[in-house]
């Protein structure tokens, strides 16, 4: 559910990182969804969260700002892909929050599906 991004300050020639951004993205429809978020972020950030509209690519985002978020979240900055991003130990140690983590993990990027091909699992 968390997308990562982070800003970046030039200043002689020393790239410093300012800010880290935390966006979870939402269609424009979940917008109950969307507050239920902020809801937590504020709560576990304790940090007013900004909630922007995409009407044109049918899409809200909740963002927050905070210093070495990377770090706090135990999570890779940039494409989580590219970076293969693993869910953090911290998480992975204890059970419920790693059953969260996965149903978190469905909500955002998982589908299930019924194919006819019998198998034995």
């Amino acid at each position: 559910m968390v997308i990562s991004d982070f800003t970046l300050d030039i200043q002689k020639k020393v790239l410093k990182i300012r800010c880290h951004y935390l966006r979870i993205y939402c269609f424009l429809n979940e917008e109950q969804y969307a507050n239920e978020i902020e809801f937590i972020l504020k709560k576990v950030f304790k940090k007013q969260c900004y909630i922007y509209k995409r009407p044109s690519e049918n899409v809200l985002y909740l963002e927050i700002s905070l210093k070495s978020l990377d770090t706090l979240l135990g999570l890779s900055i940039g494409d989580k892909i590219k970076n293969k991003v693993e869910i953090p130990n911290w998480i992975f140690n204890h059970k419920k929050y790693l059953l969260s983590c996965i149903r978190g993990l469905f909500d955002t990027d998982g589908c299930c599906y019924l194919t006819k091909k019998i198998s034995n699992c």
